[in-house]
């Protein structure tokens, strides 16, 4: 296995990559890198933006949660109507 050489582009930390891949990440910045014919392309990682993200995902996930259970209890209680409506019907034929 032979190691190769290259400098990060966004902080100008030296990596050290296996020959053969296409793909590693600066130990230095966290800038995802992409090698292509010998031509190093940077991908920077926002942390700060993933974190976001996940945090509106987070978010939309429990509102969603939520609403899954005010409309359950708003299905039971139609039920429970229904069932008492046909329940006063029933009695209703009997007296």
């Amino acid at each position: 296995m032979r190691l190769v050489q290259y400098k990060c582009p966004s902080c100008g930390a030296n990596v050290h990559v296996e020959e053969g891949k296409d793909r590693y990440f600066c130990s230095n910045c966290g800038a995802e890198l992409h090698v292509d014919s010998g031509e190093v392309i940077v991908r920077h990682v926002d942390e700060a933006e993933v974190i976001r993200a996940k945090l509106e995902v987070d978010k939309e996930m429990q509102r969603r949660i939520e609403a899954d259970k005010a409309g359950r209890s708003l299905r039971r209680l139609f039920i429970g109507l229904i069932i008492f409506v046909i329940a006063s019907i029933i009695l209703m034929r009997f007296e």
